[in-house]
């Protein structure tokens, strides 16, 4: 085992498995777009699309009040 070279900037963890085999430096990626960011595309997109429906849900069966005589309206003849 190899010791692990430290700085006052980065910690470097030295994987002999990676230095063997430089293709698992690579990152993940998916129609060219990288993984962490699809997952964090996703979660907000079922954050807004919950957002829609409760919205959507409360305006459709919240119903308002009757309206009443309000003085500041003017009736019209």
């Amino acid at each position: 085992m190899r010791p692990i070279s430290l700085s006052t900037a980065t910690i470097k963890f030295e994987d002999p498995a990676i230095e063997a085999d430089p293709a698992l430096y690579r990152e993940r990626k998916v129609f060219g777009l990288s993984v962490p960011l699809i997952v964090v595309c996703i979660c907000l997109a079922v954050i807004f699309l919950g957002a829609a429906a409760i919205t959507t849900l409360l305006l459709i069966f919240c119903k308002r009040p009757e309206p009443t005589s309000d003085p500041f309206i003017i009736p019209s003849n």
